[in-house]
């Protein structure tokens, strides 16, 4: 259910960027078309699910599968609250977690955190088992 749950919140974050189009069915008979609203209605549903999320929750989940930009700068700001880390530190351990393409190194954050790579890396599995817990809590309120 939970991989099911994540594709639709893609789809959805998807959906949510394009306009509807509507096509007449090329079929003469009655009802037989596809329904192009079905999809946007889907997403909209969903989307509005996720607004009722608490805000951290809220904020982890558009930024993981809908790439907003407000709100990964939300979860980073809560990484660092959360985790007790300096100003700026939080994008570096949200951007580790999310994967995301040319994100920094962890060995970049040595002189910022004041702390050896090998405390870094483990303060990093820290927030990720952490973010992935919050991940797993949003995915289950969403499904119910």
């Amino acid at each position: 259910m939970s991989a099911r749950l994540e594709q639709d919140l893609y789809r959805a974050f998807e959906q949510s960027d394009r306009p509807v189009l509507s096509r007449a069915s090329l079929n003469p008979l009655r009802g037989q078309g596809s329904d192009p609203y079905e999809a946007h209605h889907k997403a909209a549903v969903l989307l509005h699910k996720v607004e009722g999320l608490r805000p951290l929750l809220r904020d982890l989940i558009q930024a993981k599968y809908g790439r907003r930009q407000a709100a990964f700068a939300a979860l980073c700001l809560s990484v660092e609250e959360r985790h007790a880390l300096p100003a700026g530190c939080g994008k570096y351990f949200a951007a580790h977690w999310l994967r995301l393409k040319g994100r920094p190194q962890l060995k970049d954050l040595v002189g910022t955190v004041a702390a050896h790579k090998s405390t870094i890396s483990k303060k990093c599995r820290k927030i990720e088992l952490d973010l992935d817990g919050l991940n797993r809590l949003a995915l289950e309120q969403l499904s119910a």
